[in-house]
């Protein structure tokens, strides 16, 4: 089992779907506080497209199928880290049925 964790800002939707997630801090291992930025300031409404920005923080498991719309894109996010670390998680991330 390998754990990820991520603190960044997720877009919902009026009724509270959220539509993507962009981390800021990523990493491998469980999730910690010591590690989490203020992302506070960085939450807005966006009421012209009817959304908002909140910040998260979350842990997933990257040998299993991502649970939900944040999970995905944590994992999309490692593969956009250095080449080293690409490799890395590629071998270790479960991408399954996150592409639709």
């Amino acid at each position: 089992m390998s754990i990820a964790y991520g603190h960044g800002l997720v877009s919902k939707s009026k009724s509270g779907a959220i539509l993507d997630a962009h981390f800021k801090v990523l990493g491998l291992g469980k999730l910690s506080s010591s590690s989490a930025p203020d992302l506070a300031s960085l939450a807005s409404v966006d009421e012209i497209r009817g959304v908002r920005r909140e910040p998260i923080a979350i842990e997933i498991d990257l040998g299993i199928a991502p649970k939900d719309v944040p999970d995905a894109y944590l994992r999309l996010h490692f593969f956009r880290t250095e080449p080293s670390s690409r490799m890395r998680q590629s071998s270790m991330a479960s991408l399954e049925y996150s592409i639709m």
